[in-house]
């Protein structure tokens, strides 16, 4: 029932967050991200059904929700303070985390997590909603796919949760792009029930 890509998601997805389950990362919740990232998978594997874009797509868009954040994961456990001095200033400013990222490394956790998901042999389309899961106009897709699921579901949860100091942000260009701002409210109204 579970294509192969799903089950390698959510392998992966244990065995990424478990070991750091226990731990205490400065001001980073690995269960708030663990719980962020499988609620996001779900809406986006209901997003693609409700859209009737076939399985093998809500298989990514489950993959690629488990995983769109394992950067952060990345950065948290191996970059601690420093890390978290650019959340800091991603809350002074006011301004995305992904975007003090990009600032201060170089790069944002979207990219580090698709990076190394990549070197994992995952497939284009988990790693394309991966890498643009914050700026899907970015990625030049001219079509619907897991991206647009993930990033929808990535905005909507975090939006569900409101702890955050500035909230993810639909990328309109992207919606109207392809057509779709109508599906907007649909998408809503089905993941909130």
């Amino acid at each position: 029932m579970l294509g192969l890509e799903t089950v390698k998601a959510l392998v992966l997805w244990v065995h990424i967050f478990s070991p750091y389950h226990s731990q205490c990362l400065s001001d980073f919740s690995i269960q708030n991200l663990s719980a962020h990232s499988l609620s996001a998978g779900m809406m986006a594997g209901d997003i693609v059904r409700g859209e009737d874009a076939g399985q093998r797509m809500a298989d990514d868009a489950l993959a690629a929700g488990l995983l769109h954040d394992v950067g952060k994961l990345v950065l948290a456990v191996n970059l601690g303070e420093e890390y978290r001095a650019v959340r800091n200033r991603a809350r002074q400013k006011p301004q995305p985390v992904w975007q003090a990222e990009q600032e201060h490394f170089g790069a944002t956790h979207a990219e580090i997590g698709a990076y190394l998901l990549g070197l994992w042999g995952m497939p284009f389309p988990i790693l394309e909603a991966v890498a643009f899961h914050h700026q899907p106009a970015a990625s030049g897709g001219r079509h619907f796919s897991a991206l647009t699921a993930i990033h929808v579901a990535n905005v909507l949860e975090r939006s569900a949760r409101q702890n955050e100091d500035f909230p993810a942000q639909i990328d309109y260009a992207h919606i109207a792009a392809l057509g779709l701002c109508e599906r907007l409210a649909v998408w809503q109204k089905m993941i909130r029930h």
